[in-house]
């Protein structure tokens, strides 16, 4: 873990920055935000090959500020940069010192030594991400079954998935200059979405309601049960389930009737045979290097791979994440701990 409980590996005017970057920073229009990312405050420090990131986080949970100490020790460990990080917190505030070379500057050199090393890298992925799946499964089903589910496990496959960052180690600067003519948006494939996911489930709950198959309440029910695929902290089962209501009662203006309902389907399926090919970002990429040299296409098609590979990524891994963080507080709510103040490293030892 790299949570430092003492400022000592800050220097004076580091810190001086530091208190300089709080005082200025508008909390209340940070506050407003769920993302952690962009409650980012920027701090005036210019330091070479280091780097720091201070984040405003008052109001969320210890579990998640724990977890992103251990995602930023297995980022370091699973591309072995040999830097060092180290992590400061308050009630308010959230430092992340890292001194060294970035992972994203180690793929690149990689990459250009052998540009199918990436291949090899995007496997060990995939394995990674299938015992993160297959966890996932059987916590929530020993939480079903009032089952002792292993927190120690979930956790760590869960976090040796999420320390791969593909989408933060992709080097996009090198690919734009190294290929100005490509579109890095037409190597991304467009068929996973948290947000589209909900959508569609809503769509047919609420199907199900004009076809009183289901009852309002249970259709909200069931969107909330699946409202961790949006993104943010850890939310209460009552914060869920406003959401979906919320969600359900917009939803009934879009689709005030089940013809309605009906009439987005034919027309979502015309959409798809004209315009959706899923494969689209393959054929272009194939295209592009059609125009390059040799020396090029190598290197090229390894990119291109990487690149989808990341935005597709990037959603589960945010996925899986918060379907962690909502499996979590409700093994807490099982054993009357308060979720909203537990320790990571006390539900691993209290396991």
């Amino acid at each position: 873990m790299l949570d430092c409980r003492s400022v000592s590996c800050l220097r004076s005017q580091e810190l001086a920055a530091i208190e300089k970057a709080k005082s200025s920073a508008d909390k209340g229009k940070l506050l407003e935000i769920k993302h952690m990312a962009e409650r980012y405050i920027p701090l005036d420090i210019d330091c070479e090959q280091t780097s720091f990131w201070l984040f405003y986080l008052p109001d969320f949970t210890n579990i998640f500020k724990d977890w992103y100490a251990r995602y930023t020790a297995g980022i370091i460990e699973t591309y072995k940069t040999n830097a060092h990080a180290c992590i400061h917190r308050s009630a308010e505030y959230f430092l992340l010192k890292y001194c060294g070379q970035r992972p994203k500057e180690l793929v690149l050199k990689k990459l250009e030594e052998n540009p199918k090393w990436i291949y090899d890298l995007i496997s060990e992925v995939h394995k990674s991400e299938a015992d993160c799946s297959r966890e996932l499964w059987k916590f929530e089903n020993n939480l079903k079954n009032s089952s002792a589910p292993d927190v120690a496990e979930l956790i760590d496959k869960v976090n040796n998935f999420a320390a791969y960052g593909l989408d933060n180690v992709f080097p996009e600067n090198y690919f734009v200059k190294k290929f100005p003519f490509a579109y890095l948006s037409g190597l991304y494939p467009n068929n996973l979405s948290s947000w589209l996911m909900i959508w569609e489930k809503a769509v047919t709950c609420l199907d199900a309601v004009y076809n009183k198959e289901k009852t309002e309440g249970q259709a909200a029910q069931e969107i909330a049960d699946i409202s961790y695929l949006r993104w943010g902290d850890m939310e209460s089962k009552e914060d869920d389930l406003k959401f979906a209501q919320r969600y359900m009662g917009r939803l009934k203006i879009s689709f005030p009737n089940w013809f309605s309902i009906c009439d987005y389907r034919e027309k979502k399926k015309e959409d798809e045979r004209i315009n959706l090919n899923l494969s689209r970002h393959i054929s272009y990429a194939n295209e592009i290097s059609a125009q390059m040299n040799a020396n090029d296409k190598e290197i090229f098609k390894s990119m291109a791979y990487f690149a989808c590979e990341s935005i597709a990524y990037n959603e589960k891994r945010r996925i899986n994440f918060t379907k962690c963080l909502r499996l979590l507080r409700d093994y807490c709510e099982q054993r009357d701990i308060d979720w909203r103040v537990a320790r990571l490293e006390d539900l691993v030892l209290n396991n």
